[in-house]
This record gives structure tokens, sequence and C-alpha cells, in this order.
């Protein structure tokens, strides 16, 4: 008989410097991108059951019941179902109610319970079956709650949060010109500018949209005001040193803004990649208000619009809807009741910088890359092609006389 080698220890490379074999490495990528994979369709099939509640089919590949069909709770004895739709068809909920608390002795409100379900439906892939389920487990557990008692409520609700605080823009997927909103009554079927043929449905369902959530909302919700008014205070005598962006010049050239009760935004736009091996990426407009003290600007950051594809946002339309709130709210601001004197006041808003990276920074002024011909963004500097290792780079060397300053907008329009 011959010699057999007997089998070395499972997993060596665990417990020694020994390198993971060629085979294990493969079989745990391939775990991993199938794990995320899973991901990524747990995240299109909720999406899909909240955007029913807005009458609009974002996949319609996607069964609400492929999942957990046969998972009932029987012994549950709570009265629910789809047919409880005529009992509170005109649910109307506002920011405010939710946040009251869950019961009357807990520490949680309505509104981080909203978010906990919806992280656990987003987590484990639930189905509209299995939050119901879900909420009656709750109901029966704890004591009474502000939390419904059905799925229907529960995503009447979340409906109504969104139909407040958000708009989906849609455009046309041949010049990229924006054709309506999806809240429009009347809705075209003619694209305005290429006059070709535009299917509401077909572009809902193709992704040609990008959200928006006005500012005027977020304010009145975060009821951020009376720290404003606070902070703001200890920066109306004069210093002699710059304390914060409150005593810098270009805040101070901004007119009736320090002795008064407008606010000032810095806001951030930049690329955030969604998946491994994917070139698709989410682009949100993020705002930061100045006044608020430095501990607690992170922690209010208002998000305004989202964009996803696989490219670029088009400038044009990306930035339309912004633009325009911004311009509203610097000339005539938002109301608001100061709860000191309980009197109604008005205040503006002021956009004052924008803060992103060369990338995206051309991106927002429409301009050619860093890396480009005339990719210089404070000058009609071309710059020059310079061959540096494997491939090129462009510098930027000193002329004279110096090139011409952009200047205006007509300088480079």
């Amino acid at each position: 008989m011959g010699y057999v080698k007997k089998r070395g220890t499972y997993n060596r490379f665990l417990r020694t410097d020994e390198p993971i074999p060629k085979l294990t490495f493969y079989a745990k990528r391939k775990l991993a991108e199938r794990q995320h994979a899973d991901e990524n369709m747990t995240s299109m099939s909720v999406f899909c059951d909240v955007e029913e509640n807005f009458s609009c089919k974002i996949s319609p590949h996607i069964d609400e019941d492929i999942y957990f069909n046969d998972l009932e709770f029987d012994c549950i004895n709570v009265e629910s179902t789809d047919n409880d739709t005529n009992q509170n068809d005109d649910v109307k909920v506002n920011l405010e109610n939710l946040n009251t608390p869950l019961s009357p002795s807990s520490s949680v409100s309505l509104l981080e319970a909203y978010i906990f379900i919806l992280a656990f439906s987003f987590r484990h892939n639930a189905t509209k079956t299995c939050i119901q389920d879900l909420l009656q487990l709750f109901n029966s557990l704890l004591p009474p709650s502000n939390l419904p008692g059905t799925k229907h409520l529960f995503y009447s609700k979340l409906a109504s949060l969104f139909d407040n605080s958000s708009e989906a823009y849609i455009y046309c997927k041949f010049c990229f010109e924006t054709v309506c909103l999806v809240s429009d009554k009347h809705k075209s079927d003619i694209c305005k500018e290429c006059l070709q043929n535009f299917d509401f449905q077909d572009s809902m369902e193709q992704g040609y949209f990008f959200m928006y959530m006005p500012l005027e909302p977020q304010f009145q919700y975060k009821n951020l005001m009376q720290n404003i008014k606070k902070y703001k205070r200890t920066f109306e005598e004069p210093s002699s040193s710059h304390r914060d962006i409150l005593d810098g010049e270009a805040y101070a050239k901004i007119k009736n803004i320090k002795y008064s009760d407008n606010i000032s935004l810095q806001f951030n736009i930049d690329a955030i990649p969604m998946y491994r091996k994917s070139n698709y990426h989410i682009w949100p407009i993020q705002c930061m208000i100045n006044e608020l003290p430095q501990n607690e600007r992170k922690d209010h950051i208002l998000m305004c619009s989202l964009w996803f594809r696989h490219h670029k946002p088009k400038k044009n339309i990306f930035l339309k809807p912004f633009v325009t709130e911004l311009s509203n709210l610097s000339q005539s601001g938002f109301k608001w009741i100061d709860a000191t004197n309980s009197k109604q006041t008005v205040t503006k808003v002021f956009p004052i910088t924008c803060s992103s990276d060369a990338t995206a920074r051309a991106t927002i002024q429409n301009f050619i890359q860093y890396k480009g011909k005339y990719g210089c963004g404070f000058c009609q500097h071309s710059g020059e092609r310079l061959e540096k290792g494997k491939g090129f780079c462009r510098i930027y060397p000193l002329q004279q006389p110096f090139p011409e300053n952009l200047g205006t907008i007509s300088g480079f329009c």
C-alpha cells in the first residue's frame, strides 16, 4: 500500500501567518458579492412597497409576497387587514405629531419607532405582510402606544410625510430637460424642448427623475431658531480675532444679516458611490447652517436634493429647484413663531459658500475638469500636457503677463 498523506488542520491561515488558499479566497469573495447583491435587492423591494402609496411603480418585477408568504402570526388575535382601508382613508400626519412619545412612559418618539421599523424592513427584505405582523406583535407585547395597528395606517402616515416634504422632478431621457413633477395633475406627453414623445410611467420605471426636499419645511421642523439667536448674540460685539465664519469679511458683506434674525448656509455637492464594481452614484445637496454653534452644525445637516444615476447630474435641471428656492428665501424668507414673545418672525436665508473638491466643483460650475485643457476655474490658462510615469498630467506653468481672469459670468459663457 502506498503512503497516504495525512490531512492538515482546517483554516490554518486563521491561526498562523500562512496566506489564505486561493480556493478559499475566491469562495469568500463570491459569497460576499452574493450577499451584497441580496442587500441591493432588499433596498429595491422595500422602496417599491413604499412607492405604492404614491401611485408610482418603480419596478414591476418584484413580488411583494415572494419571501414571507407563509409567515402568519395566528396566535395573535388582533383585528386588521388590507380591507381596513375605509376607516382612515384621509389620514393626515405632520412631523409635530411624530415627535410625540411612543407611549406615555417611553423615551422613544413615534418618529424614531418608524425609523427603526423601516431599518428592520430594509435589513431583512420584509414585505408588507411581515410589517403587518410586526406591528401586531408590538401592540400585543407593549403597553398601549401610538403605533398604528395596521400596515395600511403605517404606510399612509409614511406617505403623508413624503407628500409634504419631497418632490420628484421627471426629466426627458433624450434632451435631459425637466418635463414635469410627479404631483402634476395634468402631465405632459410631449417634451417641450425636443418635442419627443414622453411616457411618464416609463420614465419613472427607468429612473429618469430626481428628488428635491424643500429647505423651508426643514427649517420649520428642526426648530433651531432659538439656538441660532442665542449664538448670534455672542458675535454682536466686535473682536480682534476671527472666532468663526460670522467674523469673516464675506459674511460681513451680506446686507442685514449680522444684527438680524437672518441666517446663512454653506452647501456641499459631491458623489457617493453606492455599489462596488458599478458606476452608479448618488449625488446629494447638503446644507449646513453657519449660525448654529459649531458642535451642533453637523447634527443638523439639511439634505435638499438627491440624484441617482450612472452618470453625473445635469446641472441645468438638478440645481434649478435649489437655486429657485434659495432665491425666494433670500428675498422673501420664511415665517416662524418666536417662542420668547409668541410673535411671527420672518427670516431670510443666504448661501455664502460651497464646499466641494475639484472634481465636483467643475461639475457644479459646468467647467472643464481640472485635468483638461482650460481646466483652471479662476483664469483662462490652457495648461500643458506633461508625460508622467505611464500616463500624463496637466501642469500650469507661470505665464507673463498673467492670463486673463474669468471675471464675471459673461467671461466664460
